[in-house]
């Protein structure tokens, strides 16, 4: 058997490769910087084999969440509202009365009651064809306001008693009037005043002027001479002499008629304005009456200016006061009640012919239609029994309130299962029927 030299591959190193160094003191040559292996870190552990001090501490955020809400609902109580929303029973009545009125306000006799009279004038005018001409002689007129400054009576004054302007034009009134006395209101006297018509003593267009101040000249003389004057309320017009365009009586009754129908609803809008807030206007407690001017002169295009004046009584009631008698001569249990309707009710006053009259202010007039009687409700004893009380309670306190239909309550928060104790933080919302 023959043997053969074995011979390492040329890839690995010898002994006999390895250089003896020639100085053993010499240092090594620095070998080369090998890599470095970094293992992977280790998975986390499960919580529950971390330490103690190290986990979270989830109970103190559980506890922090309740304090929270607990916070949140204890401020929500605090700050707790109830709105009830009331709606009460309400019970319709027929009306049919005659009722006694007297424009006096003291010593009346059972069973009538005072009215007061508000008197107000206006002028209209509307344009008609002219037929033909026609000689005329008209009297200039106008409104003036009538001043008593000189006591605390009134003053009668008969028909055609004279105003005079400063250059000397004399007017005068048609009628009897009584001008009132003056008043004094916190230390401050008023003179009392009244409107009136007044014509032109002559008739001409001299005595068509503007606003003026006027005297009485029947006054000259006397202590009266200051203390009573007048002023002009619309400018003198009317006054002329001459031929002028004839209107037919069909197209002078279409022209009074549409002055008429302007006027009065002039005059009523007039006398809501006047009235005093807690009075009571019925529309048909207006009485008009009317009263032909003289036309105007004609105008180039033929048509001639008819003109009418109207003067308006708007009989008023104090609305307390007419409820108070109307609760007590219905035959039902008002005591309890407020009466609803009461503008809409039916006036018609009796010998409406004879109204104004000179010798009596006593007058007659029915009503009649339809009225509510809207029941009372005591807010406060309502407060007292829902303070504090159970959501689920609140039909039990209700059956001691008969005068009550329906109730709606809006909570705040929503989540409120009872009313807030405070009285002050339930509030009563009466909805009008």
């Amino acid at each position: 058997m023959t043997f053969q030299d074995i011979v390492p591959p040329a890839s690995r190193r010898s002994i006999r490769d390895i250089p003896v160094p020639g100085n053993r003191n010499s240092k090594p040559p620095t070998p080369s910087p090998r890599p470095t292996y970094s293992p992977p870190p280790p998975p986390p552990s499960p919580e529950w084999l971390e330490p103690r001090e190290k986990r979270p501490r989830f109970w103190l955020w559980i506890i922090a969440v309740i304090a929270l809400v607990i916070l949140f609902f204890g401020v929500s109580y605090f700050f707790a509202k109830a709105t009830v929303k009331v709606t009460p029973k309400i019970q319709e009545v027929d009306v049919s009365q005659t009722i006694n009125a007297n424009q006096k306000s003291s010593s009346l006799p059972d069973g009538t009651i005072p009215y007061a009279l508000i008197t107000l004038e206006k002028e209209g005018m509307a344009d008609a064809p002219g037929t033909g001409e026609i000689a005329v002689s008209q009297k200039a007129s106008g409104q003036i306001i009538i001043y008593n400054n000189y006591s605390t009576a009134s003053q009668d004054l008969i028909a055609t008693t004279r105003f005079a302007t400063p250059e000397g034009l004399i007017y005068r009134i048609d009628k009897n009037i009584i001008v009132p006395g003056q008043t004094t209101v916190s230390g401050k006297v008023t003179p009392g005043s009244i409107e009136a018509t007044v014509y032109a003593d002559q008739p001409g267009e001299k005595y068509n002027v503007g606003l003026k101040d006027f005297k009485v000249p029947g006054f000259q003389g006397t202590p009266k001479a200051d203390g009573f004057y007048a002023r002009s309320k619309t400018p003198l017009a009317g006054g002329f002499v001459g031929t002028t365009k004839k209107v037919s009586d069909q197209d002078l009754a279409v022209a009074h008629a549409k002055i008429e129908g302007d006027l009065g609803r002039d005059l009523l809008q007039q006398a809501r304005t006047q009235k005093p807030d807690n009075f009571v206007l019925f529309d048909s407690a207006l009485v008009t009456r009317f009263s032909a001017l003289p036309n105007g002169s004609s105008t180039s295009n033929g048509l001639v200016s008819v003109r009418e004046k109207a003067t308006g009584y708007a009989i008023v009631f104090d609305r307390d006061v007419l409820n108070s008698y109307l609760e007590t001569s219905l035959d039902q249990n008002t005591s309890t009640s407020t009466i609803m309707g009461l503008d809409s009710l039916n006036f018609n006053l009796l010998n409406k012919a004879n109204f104004p009259s000179a010798s009596s202010t006593a007058i007659s007039f029915t009503l009649g239609g339809k009225i509510k009687l809207v029941a009372q409700i005591d807010q406060q004893k309502l407060k007292n029994d829902l303070a504090g009380l159970y959501r689920s309670k609140i039909s039990t306190i209700l059956t001691n309130y008969p005068s009550i239909e329906k109730v709606d309550v809006v909570y705040r928060p929503l989540w409120l299962w009872s009313f807030p104790k405070k009285i002050n933080s339930i509030d009563i919302e009466i909805l009008n029927p």
